[in-house]
């Protein structure tokens, strides 16, 4: 008996739903026809009955695509695709709800050209592969737009393009496996005028994978990645603009000493960059770079830069040519600034052993450690700046000049003496004079 009652019930159900009928394409062209129109084409019908659990109710659908003029000024002709869903309420008759959007697609707006665009890309290559940028294993096998492969305009400011790579990828902790790709990048701008931004997004189209190499765990670990690669590109290219700093066989420490002191003191960034690429430890570089800088690395050469040349009062003039040392020890000194109120740290230690002649022989002094310190208030910068060109640095014969045989040699702890008692009486009645 229920069985039956349940049948009727669907029957009625039927019969209800079969008299709405559904809207006819010429009903739905009306309804989808706007000023501006310029070509409308239903997908193969029929319209389809479709259950919204967000409405909880039936509605007819029915898919179409759209050309409209874009309305952009540059460009009069250009046209927008719309991809879309019309929707309709399921009474009798059937009455129009809404066009649901699916896609935009621009027509007749010129693409930047392939060079610009792969300049885009090899100039920013970060941003366009993503966290491949850190997996890969050496260099790309190539990077190239896919052939015969357009643009996609999203809008007037964004368009899509597909590439294909192929590169090294670690896939176990002893494989590295050959992955050939191909993947659509998006390109955005400003504005219609304006160039591309170096920012992109990357999407995984197809993958598949190739060769395989086996190394032991210890050489895999040392294979650069392509981060690595990409860093030392950039860096051979910033490296090449910078002057030539010869390093000399610095005979001990204080002659290691004097010549940092002199190049940071000359307060040239090109000459203090190229110095530090030379004289910096291993432990600031990249495990396997020889010249790119860690984030360690990076962060002390900014800063000696900063406080050497871009400060108001930068290192050099708050330091003299021969620094009065506060303390040493070997390879390590601590030296005075020229009012001696504050004082800086710079340390060296043997560059990593080389081979010679079947024999490990310590390498030549480097930078372990530079911790430059400087004065940076208006008053402490005009009072340093107060006193007369010679008065101070005294202890080396006068500011710039060479010392007079005086040094106290490297490992001898030094002590505070009286030497700089004129001077600090000099300070203090500069002191009592400026203030009230």
């Amino acid at each position: 008996m229920r069985i039956r009652i349940a049948l009727a019930l669907a029957a009625i159900s039927l019969s209800v739903l079969a008299a709405y009928a559904q809207p006819s394409d010429a009903q739905i062209i009306k309804d989808l026809t706007k000023p501006g129109l310029i070509k409308l084409v239903l997908d193969p019908g029929p319209t389809k009955k479709v259950w919204s659990s967000t409405y909880t109710q039936w509605f007819w659908e029915r898919g179409y695509t759209s050309w409209y003029n874009a309305n952009i000024p540059e460009y009069p002709n250009a046209q927008v695709e719309a991809g879309c869903t019309v929707r309709y309420h399921t009474g009798s008759p059937a009455s129009y709800r809404e066009s649901l959007v699916s896609y935009n697609e621009y027509h007749g707006i010129p693409t930047p050209s392939n060079e610009e665009i792969m300049a885009i890309v090899n100039g920013n290559m970060q941003s366009f592969l993503g966290q491949r940028y850190y997996r890969i294993i050496g260099d790309l096998h190539y990077l190239r737009m896919k052939p015969g492969a357009k643009a996609t305009w999203h809008n007037p400011n964004s368009f899509s393009i597909p590439f294909e790579i192929s590169y090294d990828e670690a896939t176990d902790y002893t494989t590295v496996t050959t992955i050939n790709e191909t993947v659509e990048t998006r390109f955005y701008r400003e504005a219609i005028t304006s160039p591309l931004k170096n920012n992109m997004v990357t999407q995984d189209v197809e993958r598949t994978t190739g060769a395989t190499k086996t190394y032991s765990a210890e050489d895999l670990r040392a294979l650069p990645t392509f981060n690595i690669v990409d860093e030392e590109k950039k860096t051979r290219s910033v490296n090449a603009t910078l002057p030539t700093v010869e390093i000399p066989a610095f005979a001990s420490d204080k002659e290691a000493l004097d010549y940092t002191v002199n190049i940071l003191r000359n307060g040239d960034e090109g000459r203090i960059r190229a110095y530090l690429g030379k004289m910096l430890i291993k432990d600031y570089y990249e495990a396997s770079s020889s010249t790119v800088l860690n984030a360690q690395g990076k962060q002390l050469v900014e800063d000696v830069v900063r406080i050497c040349c871009k400060e108001k009062m930068p290192w050099g003039e708050q330091y003299c040519a021969r620094p009065a040392i506060k303390e040493s020890q070997t390879n390590s000194f601590t030296v005075w600034n020229k009012v001696k109120e504050q004082f800086s740290r710079i340390e060296f230690m043997p560059g990593e052993a080389q081979w010679k002649n079947g024999q490990q022989v310590g390498g030549r002094l480097m930078i372990r450690n530079l911790e430059l310190y400087i004065k940076t208030s208006n008053d402490d910068i005009a009072r340093l700046r107060s006193y007369d060109p010679g008065y101070l640095c005294k202890e080396e014969g006068g500011e710039g000049k060479a010392e007079t045989g005086n040094s106290v040699p490297s490992g001898t702890p030094q002590q505070s003496t009286n030497s700089g008692t004129l001077l600090n009486k000099g300070k203090g009645l500069l002191d009592r004079m400026t203030k009230p």
